[in-house]
């Protein structure tokens, strides 16, 4: 048996953890945005409730995981 010596594991995780995040931090920073102009707009309009904006994040929640999982799986399964 061929032993995996410590450089290939370490360049493995490093290339695994540090791969592209940009579209992350693009998508991270527009839904602060979209959460922030929606307390704003139901702030005006005087209808804020906790289970609509609780949905909402759930969905955008479920959004970025989504991006995130994608996102490894195309450093994973680049070629």
């Amino acid at each position: 048996m061929e032993q995996v010596n410590n450089i290939q594991i370490d360049n493995f995780s490093s290339f695994f953890f540090t791969g592209s995040w940009t579209i992350i931090d693009i998508l991270i920073i527009l839904i602060g945005l979209d959460v922030i102009s929606g307390v704003i707009k139901a702030t005006r309009e005087h209808t804020i409730k906790s289970s609509v904006a609780n949905i909402g994040l759930a969905k955008k929640v479920g959004i970025l995981m989504v991006v995130i999982v994608a996102n490894l799986a195309d450093i994973v399964f680049k070629a």
